[in-house]
């Protein structure tokens, strides 16, 4: 046993069933270290249990395990009695709570002065004592108090996951930004706000209005003040906010957000679009307008003269609402669902879209999609119009087609998916294909569309009736 050499015992140890591990642990010390190797890989820490001061004694204090660790999950599991914390006066317990923990995590692992780095996963998980046909309370967010500014920097972390999953008790969007001020070494960050869901009243709308106004306008005030991601090697951003279910939309005009109150455009995405120049790869789903991609002549804010030097990958995921209160799809004579562009919205999307790509130099895969909503007895439909540049990998939305896709692996493509023939001006459309084209100048360009049951180039498309 002791002959076999260390590297061949970690591969022995990957193979054996994880629930009986610990035996092999007492063979020597080279087995110790391969089984440790695989069980201190990936923990899970509980707020509510002992699980941090285990955390601390048994793992961080030991060099070797501690280098052992790739994937941290800390879970903030808060119980919140909301016949106690009615008002909002009240709510400045669990936020104390929910910031003691993470200033105590923050504490234990800034200890850390190894190479190594991790991710780390902040997942808020919050219960209460209400049901669902009990009387609603207000929507209530918890925040950081002070924002972080008391938290110790920690240079073990190079990706960090930020994930929130109650839509009635939620927790502060900036939060996230405060937390990854404190992570210099970021490499990547993931925020995964609530998913959108569907309001059950209009005076419930109006409730949960003013929370959302809150936390969108808190969030791109902290994008402006910590100028996040300068001086951070951070390059690749998941933001993904909440974009609604369409359906909630059909009640009428009362359920259209607006997020811009007094102003004349939308700071969030004025705010997004600057946080995003250093970027290597940005994701993003949530509402927004062409502010996401360029500023409006009401913001007064000059451009870099290169915003995108390093822009890879841009995809945007958006709802069918603006956040001034305006629609991107309207409903289709004897229709249920809204599955027509509207122009009014839609064309001067895509023109700042296109004047954002001609800005990005190396620019490989950008796409604009829309979850529509064909018919209210039938699933949502991804709708899409995306640049494929040559040799780029295929993008989620697009793998029913995949295979359609790989049969131009050299040639860069203009790619619309289940837009019905809808198209850009002219001129939005000229400079999509002049930048491709710009971009690779010794590679084809094809325009492609993707309808129903199989992809075919424009030139293939059947002429409308």
């Amino acid at each position: 046993m002791k002959r076999i050499p260390e590297d061949v015992i970690i591969i022995i140890a990957s193979f054996l069933p994880y629930k009986r591990l610990a035996p092999f642990a007492t063979l020597s010390r080279p087995w110790q270290r391969a089984i440790e190797r695989r069980t201190f890989s990936t923990l899970y820490i509980n707020s509510r249990t002992k699980d941090i001061y285990v955390f601390e004694r048994i793992v961080w204090a030991n060099h070797m395990r501690r280098r052992f660790l790739r994937y941290l999950t800390f879970s903030i599991q808060l119980y919140v009695d909301r016949d106690k914390f009615k008002s909002s006066q009240h709510w400045q317990q669990p936020s104390a709570y929910l910031t003691w923990n993470l200033r105590r995590l923050f504490l234990i692992l800034a200890e850390s002065g190894d190479d190594k780095k991790m991710t780390l996963e902040l997942d808020g998980k919050m219960y209460q004592n209400i049901q669902y046909d009990e009387p609603r309370y207000p929507p209530l967010r918890l925040a950081l108090i002070g924002n972080a500014d008391h938290f110790p920097i920690v240079k073990c972390v190079s990706e960090l996951v930020f994930f929130m999953d109650n839509p009635r008790i939620r927790i502060a969007l900036r939060a996230a930004i405060n937390i990854a001020k404190k992570l210099p070494c970021l490499r990547r960050i993931d925020i995964m706000g609530q998913k959108g869901y569907a309001i059950e009243t209009y005076e419930a709308y109006q409730e949960d209005q003013a929370v959302r106004w809150g936390d969108w306008h808190s969030l791109a005030d902290a994008l402006v003040e910590v100028n996040f991601l300068s001086g951070t090697e951070c390059r690749e951003v998941t933001l993904l906010l909440e974009s609604y279910d369409p359906r909630a939309f059909e009640e009428g005009d009362g359920w259209v957000p607006n997020r811009t109150s007094l102003l004349s455009y939308d700071p969030l995405g004025a705010a997004v679009r600057t946080w995003s120049y250093n970027l290597v790869s940005l994701r993003i789903s949530g509402i927004f307008d062409g502010s996401l991609f360029w500023p409006s002549k009401s913001e007064r804010l000059e451009m870099p003269v290169s915003p995108w030097p390093r822009l890879r990958v841009f995809d945007v995921l958006l709802g069918l609402m603006t956040p001034t209160g305006g629609r991107y799809f309207m409903k289709q004579p004897d229709s249920h669902g809204r599955n027509v562009p509207c122009e009014d919205t839609m064309q001067p999307l895509f023109a700042a879209w296109a004047k954002a790509l001609e800005s990005m130099p190396v620019l490989e895969h950008a796409a604009i999609q829309f979850h529509v909503d064909w018919d209210l007895e039938e699933s949502l439909n991804n709708w899409s119009v995306s640049v494929q540049g040559p040799c780029t990998m295929i993008d989620g939305i697009l793998r029913p087609w995949a295979n359609e896709l790989r049969r131009h692996p050299d040639k860069s493509k203009l790619v619309f998916w289940n837009t019905k023939g809808w198209r850009p001006e002219n001129l939005i459309v000229g400079k999509l294909e002049a930048m491709l084209k710009d971009r690779f100048p010794s590679r084809e360009m094809i325009t492609i569309e993707t309808f129903c049951k199989r992809p075919f180039r424009i030139d293939e498309y059947p002429p409308s009736p």
